[in-house]
């Protein structure tokens, strides 16, 4: 059995892939002409995914309070792939531990006035180590 620790990181690094993977999806052409089939590069989504794993697992590597350099070059991560792929972004501050740390808050919107709207959070903070 894994880790509870290990679990919880895999969790928000799902989490993470999940908004990256929705915000690549919204960069890209997504329909034939006809709009009925999507059209997805899979092995571009994959290499990119990927890109985003290592960038956040080694190029920054832990991602807590008591690395707050590496919070700061996260969020800057974060927030530059979505304004790399056209999706408006914003940040809110807050303090934890006197420390400031921040959301990080992407919106796509498919259209003016959508009938559902979709909520997908994650952090992008990592346990201790």
């Amino acid at each position: 059995m894994l880790s509870e620790d290990f679990q919880i990181v895999a969790m928000k690094t799902f989490t993470i892939m999940l908004a990256l993977i929705l915000g690549s999806l919204y960069s890209t052409n997504l329909y034939a002409d006809n709009r009925k089939r999507p059209m997805i590069d899979i092995e571009q989504t994959s290499k990119r995914l990927q890109d985003h794993v290592k960038a956040l697992t080694v190029n920054i590597g832990e991602r807590s309070v008591h690395v707050p350099e590496n919070l700061k070059r996260t969020a800057s991560y974060i927030t530059s792939s979505y304004k790399d792929m056209g999706v408006s972004v914003h940040s809110q501050t807050y303090s934890y531990a006197d420390l400031p740390v921040e959301n990080i808050v992407a919106e796509i919107s498919f259209s003016p006035n959508p009938q559902h709207r979709f909520l997908v959070g994650a952090h992008y903070d990592s346990v201790t180590g």
